[in-house]
């Protein structure tokens, strides 16, 4: 109750009372906690008063105590204000920002004890490696936000007494030297998830958080950046054009830009690696620095196990692929990364039986043909060493003569050689063609021993209705024992979670049929039906290029009697479907390491997934009002599932 005597002008005193909706503005997005600093530069700027700490923090109190509803409650789903950039703009040093810790137990001691709290922590000191700098400065804590942009923040963290272990929000971690310390052996608790707006990243001795609003605008741009990160961040860069943004984001010289990019990128992988996990246990550590990339890897087969969970659960509920599933293969030679040039590395399926000739897999930087550990070999320092001699030899064309260039063909002559590769082409034709025993369209080029500076791309398994199942990188090309032990290999997945495969499709089936025929006793029973009970067939957009199949393995042909039943209604080109729409998505792929190619594209695709699944479930509402309603207007060009 305020009471009768109640007065705006005794609350606000000594501010006037025309201040108090920019107060009670002022008290909605900042904490009370940090409010008085940002309160003393408000007087002075818009009102002309020198208010002193203690009456600064009189006001905040006495708003605190008489009308706390006008403070803010801290939400764990609302995003960060954009009201906060004006205040930032009288303050541009103040910290508007407070991450409190929300966790109380300590979920690994056997008494959960209760969690000291310590004290709000919003600078740290690092060391500083740039040139004509101190070895040292003070590194301030910030959050990014979607609306907000970014904002000085203070973090404060709990510590257990029993297991010294510290906390803050949904991570655990160490620190050697107490508060000042690295962080060391952070993991992130996945069974009891707090359900927060912000995402915290402790990183070396200090902290970031980014909102989750923010990261899931990262993930929507890129459908209209071309996949490209670095495109989402600097659109969401542009949103905040204000003078200290800028130089909050961008700095003086554009150097700071690149830390945003890291922290923002760091955030989204770190968060789209964990929430694709799902709850399945774990015991894994982060390592925020250079080990960054191998944590992420560590998740990968977390979310490979939970997606077939889902592949599962939709191939019985479809209904589209309840009766008699079909699964086409394809391979998309545009989502690459760099991978080592080394000749020597062998790929093992050792439950599979097969294995095969890579090359070395690792990853090589961009500017680099070789791995860390491919440099050292004596082959590859001489090859190394003749490219380099190569590039010291004077060119003939270093000194010719500009004017002794070699004259172009024209006329007749020009006519000659344009029309000379055809006629030999055609005279070539009309020759009798040899009898050949096997079909001479061979998408096998992909040779073990040729050097290469990127992967062959990724083999994509998709349903007939869209859905993707399941992709892999392909090291060296499109291997025939990589898509048969990739085949083989997520035929018993699903077998073992109850669910039969009646026909694959793929642009390549004859020499597929072969090689399952070849190995049908090399995994036991799985290698046998594969090679005898699942249909292997041409998919429809190939068939026509594989006339020696047509008529001496009349079992891939996909209009064969035996296939008709199983390709009944079913969309053979939805690998090519999906290829088309991973084209546009392909921009920065190229450059990253192996976790994050993975932790990308995983995000990537099972967002297409959610895709074709509400467009499928719109279709079948369609249908359903069609069916009671004959006269409602039809969409056109949908797909009736």
């Amino acid at each position: 109750m305020l009471g009768e005597r109640f007065s705006l002008s005794l609350l606000l005193s000594p501010l006037p009372t025309d201040a108090a909706a920019t107060v009670f503005q002022l008290a909605s997005c900042i904490p009370a906690s940090l409010a008085a600093p940002v309160l003393r530069e408000l007087a002075v700027k818009n009102y002309g008063l020198q208010l002193s700490t203690q009456n600064a923090d009189n006001v905040i109190w006495k708003l605190e105590h008489y009308l706390p509803a006008v403070f803010n409650t801290p939400s764990v789903s609302a995003s960060l204000p954009p009201l906060l950039k004006s205040f930032q703009s009288l303050a541009p040093s103040a910290t508007l920002v407070e991450v409190h810790n929300r966790r109380q137990t300590c979920p690994f001691c056997p008494d959960t004890p209760q969690l000291k709290a310590r004290e709000c922590v919003s600078q740290a000191v690092v060391p500083n490696n740039l040139p004509r700098h101190k070895s040292l400065h003070e590194h301030r804590f910030r959050v990014y936000s979607l609306d907000a942009g970014v904002q000085y923040a203070s973090f404060q963290e709990a510590s257990c007494p029993s297991c010294n272990r510290f906390y803050i929000n949904n991570w655990c971690f160490r620190k050697g030297q107490a508060r000042f310390g690295h962080i060391a052996d952070a993991q992130y608790l996945y069974k009891d998830a707090l359900s927060t707006g912000l995402f915290v990243i402790p990183k070396y001795r200090s902290y970031f958080a980014v909102e989750l609003t923010l990261l899931q605008h990262v993930s929507d741009t890129l459908h209209f950046a071309a996949g490209s990160l670095r495109s989402a961040v600097l659109l969401w860069a542009k949103r905040h054009s204000e003078h200290f943004q800028h130089s909050l984001i961008f700095g003086e010289d554009f150097t700071l830009l690149p830390h945003v990019e890291d922290d923002i990128l760091m955030a989204w992988y770190t968060w789209n690696a964990v929430r694709l996990s799902g709850i399945l246990p774990r015991q894994l550590t982060w390592n925020f620095q250079s080990g960054f990339d191998e944590s992420l890897q560590s998740h990968v087969p977390l979310i490979h196990q939970l997606h077939m969970d889902r592949v599962a659960e939709h191939m019985k509920l479809c209904p589209h692929c309840s009766n008699s599933p079909l699964l086409v293969l394809d391979g998309k030679h545009g989502a690459r990364r760099m991978i080592c040039a080394g000749l020597q590395g062998t790929q093992q399926y050792a439950s599979l039986g097969v294995t095969f000739d890579t090359g070395c897999t690792n990853f090589a930087p961009p500017g680099q043909l070789h791995c860390k550990r491919c440099r050292q070999q004596t082959d590859v320092q001489q090859s190394l060493l003749k490219d380099f001699e190569k590039r010291l030899l004077v060119k003939r064309t270093d000194h010719r003569n500009l004017r002794s260039r070699p004259m172009q063909v024209k006329g007749p002559r020009r006519t000659a050689k344009w029309l000379k590769p055809r006629y030999e082409c055609a005279k070539a034709k009309a020759k009798p063609q040899k009898t050949t025993f096997r079909c001479p369209v061979d998408k096998e080029y992909s040779e073990p021993s040729k050097r290469r500076k990127t992967t062959g791309g990724i083999l994509t398994c998709v349903t007939s209705c869209g859905y993707m199942a399941d992709f892999v990188e392909m090291w060296r090309g499109e291997q025939l024992e990589l898509v048969y032990a990739f085949s083989l290999s997520f035929l018993k997945d699903m077998t073992q979670r109850g669910v039969v495969v009646r026909c694959l499709a793929y642009d390549n089936a004859c020499h597929l049929l072969q090689k399952a025929r070849e190995n049908r006793h090399v995994a036991g029973d799985i290698s046998r039906s594969f090679a005898s009970d699942l249909a292997i067939v041409l998919d429809n957009f190939h068939r026509d290029n594989h006339k020696w199949c047509l008529q001496h393995l009349p079992e891939v042909d996909p209009k064969h009697p035996d296939n008709t039943g199983l390709l009944a209604g079913k969309n053979t080109q939805a690998c090519e479907q999906l290829n088309s729409w991973i084209t546009h998505r392909t921009k920065s792929s190229l450059d990253m390491p192996p976790g994050r190619f993975q932790v990308f594209w995983w995000t990537i695709l099972l967002e297409h997934n959610a895709w074709i699944q509400e467009e499928a479930a719109a279709a079948r509402r369609r249908a359903a009002r069609r069916a009671k309603d004959p006269s409602s207007p039809s969409v056109p060009g949908t797909l009736e599932l």
